[in-house]
């Protein structure tokens, strides 16, 4: 799993480049950022413009990555979810 965070942060930072297909990114990107503007990200889907103001979750715009893994919870039709906690 530190492989992976040190990858992102790698990529993050343009010190590397990604380990996956790019075809699409720029789209998602976009993506992103249009859903910033009225967020939905979290479960209280509060709508703010989290480039102007934090929503209820009080997680900015530019988020810190704390943790992230395959998660092999307990409900079978979700085994594996992918778990990102900011």
């Amino acid at each position: 799993m530190e492989a992976t965070l040190r990858h992102y942060n790698d990529v993050a930072s343009g010190k590397s480049k990604p380990k996956f297909k790019t075809a699409n990114l720029d789209a998602k990107i976009s993506d992103a950022r249009d859903m910033l503007k009225h967020c939905i990200l979290c479960e209280r889907r509060c709508g703010v413009d989290r480039n102007t103001e934090l929503g209820w979750c009080a997680v900015p715009a530019k988020m810190l990555v704390s943790s992230m893994f395959v998660h092999w919870g307990e409900e079978q039709f979700l085994i594996p979810s992918f778990t990102v906690f900011f």
